[in-house]
């Protein structure tokens, strides 16, 4: 692929938004894993974060499920609930509580990577940030969404001067659909963090969020969570998306659409109405979910985390065992 900058995954902010074709090179860098990891664990560049502030090796699998992102479910999803591994990392108590409560089985109650980066990195809104980050409600592999442009456009256009200039932020496979285009056509700086399996991605994401006063979106994600950590002052509209397709096992599974859930009816109603400070509620909604004051310390994380690689290690070993005894018996 042609390009008009200096390959890298990790990007540094310019004011003016990313080319087209920086757009398409960070939606689609990829890195690769370590053999046996769990894919979950490390997408986003949490894998990342938990390796160097747990100090875990990089050559070693991470054998915890972790949560990839912040979920505002009222339960944890039916893939955690059918997950094999003994280990599980979820970041928010009401999540830990309903695992434990359907399974029996223990959930581990961690502060969520993205939070760990922000507060080990001392990341914090710049003094000079100013205008909105615009994040478009985004598809993903299994489920096909469409936002309606022309309102949107037209509302960040009539936002105040005060919340002015107004760039978006668009999901890695929206780029690759090319929905970025009408935002790019009405003039707005465009940016993505990456891939999903960037490990610069959470480096991008604050790198680029860091810059603005405002966080808006027309639905609720982790970036809610993220961007009022570091003090951007967030809400989410009511111009909700359509869903195009839908073939997520978690959501059919569960018999509910987002919006059915209490939790994304609490989280929307503190979040419902543009503020020119971050509230007490927003702050104690933000901390609760992404495990800052109750979750685990990082020296038990890291000692779990070694222990589930200890598990995981003495199950393959003794497979490997018993399959050269096998092979011994049969050539016998």
């Amino acid at each position: 692929m042609s390009t008009d900058f200096k390959i890298n995954p990790k990007y540094t902010f310019k004011s003016d938004g990313m080319s087209e074709s920086e757009l398409l090179y960070f939606s689609k860098f990829e890195n690769s894993f370590v053999k046996n990891t769990i894919e979950e664990s490390e997408l986003y560049g949490n894998g990342e974060i938990i390796r160097q502030y747990c100090f875990y090796p990089k050559s070693f699998p991470i054998a915890m499920r972790n949560f990839h992102g912040i979920s505002q479910w009222d339960f944890v999803t039916d893939h955690i609930l059918r997950s094999p591994e003994k280990y599980i990392g979820l970041y928010s108590k009401r999540l830990v509580n309903d695992y434990e409560l359907r399974t029996g089985k223990k959930a581990y109650h961690l502060q969520a990577p993205f939070a760990v980066y922000v507060k080990k990195n001392k990341i914090r809104k710049l003094p000079q940030a100013k205008g909105t980050i615009f994040f478009h409600a985004h598809s993903t592999y299994w489920t096909d969404k469409s936002s309606d442009t022309e309102t949107i456009i037209a509302y960040l256009k009539n936002l105040p001067s005060t919340m002015q200039p107004v760039s978006i932020s668009m999901f890695f496979v929206d780029i690759q659909k090319g929905r970025h285009k009408p935002y790019i056509e009405a003039g707005f700086p465009i940016y993505t963090s990456g891939s999903w399996k960037s490990k610069a991605f959470v480096h991008n994401f604050f790198e680029i969020i860091r810059n603005f006063e405002y966080c808006l979106s027309n639905e609720i994600g982790s970036h809610v969570f993220y961007c009022t950590v570091i003090g951007l002052k967030t809400t989410i509209l009511n111009i909700k998306p359509t869903i195009l397709s839908n073939t997520d096992y978690n959501s059919i599974a569960s018999g509910r659409t987002i919006n059915d859930h209490k939790q994304v009816q609490r989280v929307k109603s503190v979040f419902g109405e543009i503020k020119d400070h971050v509230t007490p509620e927003q702050r104690k909604i933000v901390e609760e979910e992404l495990g800052i004051t109750e979750g685990i310390s990082l020296f038990r994380q890291s000692l779990i985390m070694y222990k589930a690689w200890g598990d995981f290690f003495l199950t393959r070993s003794v497979q490997k065992l018993k399959s050269i005894i096998k092979r011994l018996i049969g050539k016998a």
